[in-house]
């Protein structure tokens, strides 16, 4: 029996990378999600400023360039002070029929700034060999004793 390691099954797709994200909407380009079973998009949101609020919007669509159409939305994740610090996650079943190969995520920033960030974890590449990006990398270190990760 052959396993399956990490690397092999796991792709991180940066939507939009740590940082300050100002009061506009940030857009992603396509992700091609044709290999994947399934995925699980995380926003992490930092300490906003007093008035900011954040919407996710994802995106769904046949074709790379095409029209895409909204397939999920989640509004004010962020409101003054209180939803602040927060991880936010979506499943999203690729084998569904109804779901389109392309995504994007829209992250729009109202009214002021907060610190976040926005990953889509894509798994399931059992059909050819996943190369991550390079601002991806995975963690160095040394498992307990007695302990083999599966």
């Amino acid at each position: 029996m052959q396993r399956a390691m990490g690397s092999e099954i796991l792709k991180v797709v940066n939507v939009e990378l740590p940082d300050v994200l100002t009061a506009e909407a940030h857009t992603s380009s396509a992700i091609d999600t044709q290999m994947a079973v399934g995925g699980l998009l995380l926003v992490d949101l930092g300490v906003a400023e007093a008035d900011a609020t954040v919407d996710v919007v994802v995106q769904h669509c046949a074709t790379s360039d095409g029209s895409y159409a909204t397939l999920f939305t989640a509004t004010q994740l962020t409101q003054a002070g209180d939803d602040d610090e927060m991880i936010y996650y979506l499943d999203i079943d690729f084998q569904n029929p109804n779901i389109n190969r392309y995504l994007k995520v829209v992250t729009t920033v109202g009214t002021d700034v907060t610190d976040g960030a926005v990953l889509l974890i894509l798994f399931g590449h059992r059909r050819e060999a996943v190369s991550q990006p390079d601002d991806v990398a995975a963690l160095a270190g040394s498992w307990a004793t007695g302990i083999v990760p599966s």
